[in-house]
């Protein structure tokens, strides 16, 4: 009876010293917050993108699987252009260290599609804060348009990318040969419905010979549309109208210049 009551003692003087390391663990863990207000945690991150003009999705692994945003297994979406978070409970570096963001923009072609845009060749991919204990941090997002390390006239990507904007009353798809293709924007999806957009990627200089679009057993080559092959860097645009006629509407190269 006398060693339980030793050791009973002895945890509980142990559980005693402890309390302030197990509050300060608590007070600097990641809870909550999708930019809504603090948690009452000291150590914060604030998001700032109001100097950009494009949305950006921030990560917490160079492999963008985790979203920094992310709250209860919810993601918010993307930091929309102009816009600041709320204070982010963030765990505090060590001295003299800093905690990586990883970054992946969204450049808007249209009003129902943008682009994936992550600059890693300009070395605007990430951004490297301190985040020290009992603060908040801001951590401010790269402004690609005052860039000095993107020229505004150079093509952004390697690939090529179709868009087709759907106002027909049947629902289309688009084949390259006989293999029908998944919509970038809309994964795991084939249909366009009526007033949907659809975005593809496809490598470059192949003959738009090769595509069509499927109306049910309707086939509609986009070979006499006045372009023969696809640019590497550019997107093409395309409609189907009203009366189910494929338009070809022009392609342009994805340069910062696009948006100036």
């Amino acid at each position: 009876m006398k060693r339980l009551f030793i050791f009973a003692t002895i945890i509980t003087l142990f559980f005693s010293a402890c309390t302030g390391f197990f509050d300060m663990r608590d007070e600097a863990s990641i809870t909550s917050l999708d930019g809504s207000g603090s948690t009452g945690s000291l150590t914060n991150v604030v998001f700032d993108n109001s100097g950009n003009i494009f949305a950006v999705d921030i990560f917490s692994t160079y492999t963008r699987n985790i979203n920094a945003r992310t709250v209860n297994n919810v993601t918010p979406g993307p930091l929309q252009a102009g816009m600041v978070t709320g204070d982010i409970p963030w765990l505090p570096t060590g001295q003299n260290e800093n905690y990586d963001f990883y970054l992946t923009y969204y450049l808007h072609i249209t009003q129902d599609i943008s682009l994936p845009f992550i600059p890693r060749k300009y070395g605007l991919d990430y951004v490297s804060r301190s985040v020290p204990l009992h603060e908040k941090t801001n951590v401010k997002i790269h402004n690609l348009m005052n860039a000095a390390a993107i020229p505004h006239d150079e093509l952004l990507f390697d690939d090529s990318y179709i868009i087709m904007v759907n106002n027909y009353t049947t629902s289309a798809s688009l084949r390259r040969g006989s293999l029908i293709l998944y919509m970038e924007n809309k994964p795991g999806i084939t249909n366009i419905n009526k007033g949907e957009s659809a975005l593809y990627k496809v490598e470059p200089s192949v003959p738009l010979s090769n595509f069509s679009v499927m109306q049910g057993v309707t086939s509609h080559s986009l070979a006499s549309l006045g372009v023969e092959t696809l640019e590497k860097g550019h997107v093409f645009m395309f409609e189907i109208d009203e009366s189910g006629n494929v338009i070809f509407w022009g392609y342009q190269g994805i340069k910062l210049s696009f948006w100036n």
